[in-house]
């Protein structure tokens, strides 16, 4: 059907235009809420099952079906699925955005929600900058890696010199725009328990969608950005002097956040034949909640 040489679509091509027009609606609405929610001040937060944070578990399904879907196909493929969708010149900038949109909510759910409930509960120790270097210090670490290796199974990268120039071009861009957030308590956001961390994080989460939309292979930052994030929330108050951190509570620790970065390294440093993209993205979205447990289990004070 056309309209003055215009071509319309059928009935079905419109309602499925409204439908993804809702979804997307809904998942920035949610999201924007979501968001807001845990850039409070620990003191004025309340843990609890928000709306939008149950919201945002149900909106990363979409994410989950596509990652088993892909899991499944790569068992009998030759070539990992999801990196071939990735470099597809038609889906590979919609899958990409679909999967950093979806990231945000568990970035939020987990990373955002293990900071403030730490800051809430072990307070911050004095010698803050020990647990601002160590934190940022594996954080910068975790994505470069990560971001190298999960570039180089991609079928178009031939070596990991090749790999190496294409995920460090990849990482700066959130690099920069974390390293900004850093700025924030400089323009009056002081009031945070440890601001330049926070707006480390704020900005991290908010850029993501926007640099994978300019740089659609920028999305295999994800897994290394909800590692290294929800991480800090231990890394930052065990650097720290604080004697609200138990030696049970530091040995455990330890051993978590040691256990995720090795299992991570080395599902992207040796990853399965054809399904190693897709291992990574679940370890991690599955790792990143980890950090919230443990913060969890220390009793408010």
């Amino acid at each position: 059907m056309s309209a003055g040489g215009i071509e319309l679509g059928g009935m079905g091509s419109t309602l499925a235009m409204w439908l993804a027009m809702v979804m997307f609606g809904l998942m920035t609405g949610v999201g924007v809420l979501q968001l807001a929610l845990f850039m409070e001040r620990a003191d004025r937060f309340h843990d609890s099952d928000y709306f939008p944070n149950i919201i945002g578990w149900l909106l990363t399904i979409p994410l989950a079906s596509l990652l088993v879907i892909l899991f499944l196909q790569g068992t009998s493929a030759e070539i990992d699925p999801l990196g071939m969708l990735l470099l597809d010149p038609i889906f590979g900038l919609r899958i990409s955005f679909l999967f950093a949109l979806s990231l945000i909510f568990l970035y939020g759910a987990t990373g955002l929600r293990a900071h403030i409930i730490s800051e809430q509960r072990l307070r911050v120790g004095s010698k803050r900058w020990k647990g601002l270097a160590a934190s940022i210090g594996h954080h910068v670490i975790i994505v470069w890696i990560t971001t190298i290796f999960l570039v180089r199974q991609l079928p178009n990268v031939g070596n990991l010199t090749g790999a190496v120039w294409l995920g460090t071009l990849l990482v700066i861009p959130g690099f920069i725009a974390a390293l900004l957030g850093m700025l924030l308590p400089v323009a009056g956001f002081d009031d945070r328990p440890r601001p330049e961390l926070w707006g480390f994080r704020i900005l991290q989460g908010l850029a993501l969608p926007f640099i994978v939309a300019w740089m659609p292979l920028a999305v295999l930052t994800a897994p290394g950005i909800l590692i290294g994030v929800s991480t800090a929330a231990l890394i930052a108050p065990l650097n720290e002097d604080n004697p609200r951190v138990r030696p049970e509570f530091r040995r455990d620790a330890k051993r978590t956040v040691f256990a995720i970065d090795i299992v991570l390294l080395l599902l992207v440093i040796s990853p399965p034949a054809t399904i190693g993209l897709v291992l990574a993205f679940t370890f991690a979205a599955i790792a990143s909640t980890l950090p919230l447990k443990m913060v969890k289990r220390v009793r408010p004070t």
